[in-house]
């Protein structure tokens, strides 16, 4: 799966003017700091965020996989790569990020411990003066321990920062 059709997508939606770098999945007036919130998806459960610089943040999510009947820890570092905007809601930004980060994961009937490496990447919404943020996040995964497997993750959550 490549992320090329996502970001020319993203960019064919919006002019130069409108691409802006400098900010994160948050603005500097709403969703920043640590955030706590729920995923729904693989995994299913917690969701926590934090936003170090107005480039990148941290992504931490533990649940119950629905796709593999496991519980599954996972964490990210997302670089916001490009941040759409309209004209039409001048307060709502829509950040598209991708990044890299590990899973850990249980192996049913045995629970065996499993390590992955995930490549998330998706789309936000965010209102300026909110302190809420919503993610589409897809991540290819490859399965490394106990044995080699390629999937898909994906979810859709929330955070309230504070």
């Amino acid at each position: 799966m490549s992320l090329t059709p996502l970001l020319l997508l993203a960019l064919s939606l919006t002019s130069p003017a409108e691409a802006d770098r400098d900010v994160t999945i948050g603005s500097s007036k709403g969703a920043k700091g640590f955030g706590l919130g729920i995923a729904i998806g693989d995994p299913t459960g917690l969701s926590m965020m934090w936003r170090p610089d107005v480039h990148s943040s941290v992504h931490l999510a533990a649940g119950w996989d629905t796709r593999a009947d496991h519980v599954e820890i996972h964490g990210d570092y997302l670089w916001n790569a490009v941040r759409l905007r309209t004209a039409e809601a001048p307060k709502l930004y829509f950040p598209v990020f991708i990044g890299v980060g590990g899973r850990l994961n249980t192996h049913p009937p045995t629970d065996q411990l499993g390590f992955g490496v995930g490549l998330p990447f998706g789309i936000g919404l965010v209102s300026e003066g909110a302190p809420f943020d919503v993610l589409l996040e897809l991540a290819p995964v490859v399965g490394l321990v106990p044995s080699s497997d390629v999937w898909l993750d994906g979810s859709l959550s929330g955070h309230f920062y504070f």
